[in-house]
């Protein structure tokens, strides 16, 4: 029907979903010379533009829908980081209840942890326990007092 040299510049002019009356003068002269019905030429055109219309309105959809999923997901995310917000208040001041009703215990608390490395510095330092076990527990100690992110 059409040649793929004339199948190619019908593609190119159509590539923004409309043809320019330059384009289309291209267009036609090389048809003519090809012997291509003008009519047949026409309905071919319009019938590309409209693939080229569909094909955009789909992308749009495409794109539309994928916007929507980021702003879900940002809106899932900000939730998110208020929920763990709330949990670090709640645990902060659950502490500090402890703290108040509790002063003894932990400062109890406190001294064993500082007594049992210092304990582990004695015993590595007098050289009854190998620096492996001493730093396995002098870092088992510190995983506990540490503070949680």
């Amino acid at each position: 029907m059409f040649s793929d040299d004339l199948k190619q510049l019908i593609e190119a002019a159509v590539t923004d979903c409309k043809v320019t009356a330059k384009e289309m003068k291209v267009i036609a002269r090389r048809a003519e010379a090809e012997g291509v019905d003008m009519d047949e030429l026409e309905i071919y055109i319009d019938s590309r533009i409209q693939q080229r219309n569909m094909e955009g309105s789909e992308m749009t959809q495409v794109v539309n829908r994928m916007f929507d999923y980021l702003e879900k997901a940002k809106k899932i995310k900000a939730e998110e980081r208020t929920l763990r917000r709330k949990q670090k208040a709640e645990e902060k001041a659950a502490l500090r209840e402890f703290r108040a009703a509790h002063p003894d215990d932990f400062e109890h608390t406190l001294n064993t942890f500082a007594n049992t490395g210092i304990n582990i510095v004695s015993t590595f330092m007098s050289g009854k326990m190998e620096i492996g076990k001493a730093a396995n527990i002098a870092k088992s100690l510190f995983d506990v007092i540490k503070p949680k992110k």
